[in-house]
């Protein structure tokens, strides 16, 4: 129970971290013409969280958070950053990759995002820019880490 993963209808965490205002819908990226991943780095999706409030602020004031995440394994890897920048995107793929190539990458079509992609010679599809409902694979894990963030806090 220390994950809250999956939610308890019981417990008092889960009901006031894990509360929504509208149903998600099912089946983000299931429409792709891409054979499905087979291993890790074949399929990578990303995209930035803002911070909004000034008591989410880090010390070091990072105002927003790169979300990676392999679609094969699942593996999660969050980034804080100062500035939505390519550099901080690098960074970012550094540290969720490490030496390990990506194969492909998933992304709006937010510039930061392809610029980085482009640099590090990673193919990239994008999806309709800052339209949430298009890129609903990454979405749906980013609402999955502020829960956690959340149901951690209570």
């Amino acid at each position: 129970m220390m994950t809250h993963c999956p939610s308890n209808p019981y417990c008092r965490e889960c009901r006031l971290g894990k509360g929504l205002r509208y149903p998600h819908r099912k089946g983000g990226m299931q429409n792709s013409t891409r054979d499905a991943p087979k291993a890790f780095g074949d399929l990578m999706t990303m995209d930035y969280m803002i911070i909004q409030s000034k008591a989410s602020k880090n010390v070091t004031d990072e105002k927003v958070m790169l979300v990676i995440l392999d679609a094969w394994s699942k593996w999660l890897t969050v980034f804080p950053a100062a500035k939505r920048t390519s550099p901080y995107t690098i960074l970012g793929i550094n540290q969720h990759a490490g030496h390990k190539k990506i194969k492909y990458c998933y992304t709006d079509d937010a510039k930061e995002l392809v610029k980085a992609c482009k640099s590090k010679g990673i193919p990239h599809e994008t999806s309709a820019p800052y339209e949430h409902k298009a890129n609903g694979f990454i979405e749906t894990w980013n609402r999955i880490e502020i829960f956690g963030c959340r149901t951690s806090l209570e």
